[in-house]
């Protein structure tokens, strides 16, 4: 379940009910509002929908001050609230980019992501961060900005009220309840499944991060630096139907021009990383790379060559299908690469095929994305 199942719950007649259920995980989310610089915010112009809710409650608490009772802030509302209603999340942020809405919110990734680089952007305030005592606390990232903070600023009073007790059950549900994992009651595998929860967000692949930078701003480390001495991407359609050439993607482009610009062939490479949304991508784009011609994957990998121990070192984490394909596995080909051109990929480790001795020196690493239309090539390299 989502958010807007948990403010569903509380206003709809839903068909389900949370407590016939056994909870396995949920996402703790803060949701961050903005609005337009310079903006009165008369009227309010805002994207409506349920999971929009406790937005409505806030800035309108907000803008009415203290009221004595649910209707009359309901009256205030329909005075100083444009509520616009079919919006999809895409049309609700070109409405705001374009000034056509006054008001957005976002979760905190995609608030940084179509938010915060917009300069005609502020931050307007966010919900705080639910507690385990029910309670929110202020949120770090954006300190000062919490509604009652804001409220108590702008009123001289903390918020309170049947319309602020609504207020803070509504946004619970929602924010308490992101992306909510359940299984029915009594189910055997419940505690199995918590612990597995328990040990994927705790898994440092989980959380890897790729952090790209010239030498003078990494300066010294304490790990092996990993170079970047080519890259390129590309595309060729929108649609599958539009694909030139079913046989082949657009990695025939990449490849050659990544490995130019870092001055090697193919000969060179000691580890190939290839994303793998299905086995076909990987035959398309050995032969795409350049690794053999049209036609020829299937020969080229035959016997057993990409296997552990094999003469062509290819997906050493074992791929998507093996290792976890969370829907960004890219990231995971590159994370692969850097840790395998540090010597740090363990029972995996492979080596150099210039030195057999020595930890592999360069990495090829291809991403494909969209209906197999676009492709990015990266060669990776050891100081």
């Amino acid at each position: 379940s989502h958010g807007g199942n948990g403010v569903a719950f509380l206003q709809e007649n839903v068909k389900y009910n949370y407590a016939d259920y056994e909870s396995v995980g949920l996402m703790n989310l803060n949701i961050i509002s903005a609005k337009l610089k310079n903006s009165d915010m008369k009227p309010i112009k805002f994207a409506a929908g349920s999971g929009m809710v406790p937005e409505a409650f806030a800035f309108t608490m907000l803008t009415c001050g203290p009221k004595t009772s649910v209707t009359d802030y309901v009256g205030c509302f329909n005075e100083n609230v444009t509520w616009v209603k079919g919006m999809s999340g895409g049309e609700r942020r070109l409405a705001f980019k374009r000034g056509e809405l006054n008001g957005t919110r976002e979760n905190p990734a995609a608030y940084k992501k179509h938010v915060a680089p917009n300069d005609n952007a502020e931050l307007w305030f966010h919900h705080g961060i639910l507690q385990t005592d029910g309670s929110h606390d202020d949120d770090p990232n954006y300190p000062g900005f919490q509604f009652e903070n804001l409220f108590e600023k702008k009123w001289g009073t903390q918020p309170q009220g049947e319309m602020y007790n609504a207020y803070k059950l509504v946004k619970s549900f929602r924010d308490g309840l992101q992306k909510a994992l359940w299984v029915n009651k009594g189910n055997p595998n419940t505690e199995k499944l918590r612990k597995a929860l328990t040990a994927m967000a705790n898994d440092p692949d989980s959380v890897a991060a790729i952090v790209g930078a010239s030498p003078e701003v990494v300066g010294e480390t304490s790990k092996k630096p990993v170079l970047i001495l080519g890259a390129a991407e590309s595309h060729d359609h929108n649609m599958i139907s539009m694909m030139p050439d079913m046989t082949s993607t657009v990695s025939r482009t990449t490849g050659p021009l990544a490995l130019q610009r870092a001055g090697l062939n193919h000969d060179d490479i000691d580890l190939t990383m290839i994303y793998d949304s299905f086995t076909y991508t990987v035959m398309a784009s050995l032969e795409g790379l350049g690794f053999c011609g049209p036609g020829e994957a299937a020969d080229f990998v035959k016997n057993q060559r990409t296997a552990p121990g094999g003469d062509f070192a290819l997906n050493t984490n074992g791929g998507g299908l093996s290792y976890s394909h969370p829907g960004m596995y890219g990231s995971f080909l590159l994370v692969e690469a850097v840790r395998q051109l540090r010597g740090e990929a363990g029972d995996r480790q492979i080596k150099s095929r210039q030195n057999p001795k020595d930890d592999p020196q360069i990495s090829l690493v291809n991403g494909t994305g969209g209906s197999l239309s676009s492709t990015g090539t990266v060669i990776l390299a050891r100081d």
